[in-house]
């Protein structure tokens, strides 16, 4: 099972974004704060595909040996997907509540 390594308990206040740079969610632009909340929501969109997936490939193993990888194959994948909301979630909070403060809503 996966063990976040963040404190959850803390606000997050700011984004590390692609080449590594961390910038305040405050001062992000309202583009890069629209688009990266679009883009958060697409990751965990796809992560939620690929656990459907493993579950409806589990479900079509024939034999013992056969069911049992796939089984674990989609419990992996949906621990997975439990530690990407897990650790999403209060970032999205944190931007959707920019956003909400500028007036604007997510694209």
């Amino acid at each position: 099972m996966f063990e976040p390594r963040y404190d959850l308990a803390v606000p997050v206040t700011h984004w590390t974004t692609r080449d590594g740079t961390r910038v305040a969610i405050a001062h992000m632009t309202d583009v890069h704060l629209q688009n990266t909340i679009g883009w958060i929501e697409r990751q965990l969109e796809e992560l939620n595909e690929e656990e459907i997936s493993a579950y409806g490939f589990a479900s079509s193993c024939r034999g013992d040996m056969a069911s049992y990888y796939a089984g674990h194959a989609a419990e992996e994948s949906s621990d997975r997907a439990i530690a990407a909301h897990s650790l999403a979630q209060p970032t999205l909070e944190a931007m959707r509540a920019e956003l909400k403060r500028r007036g604007l809503a997510a694209t």
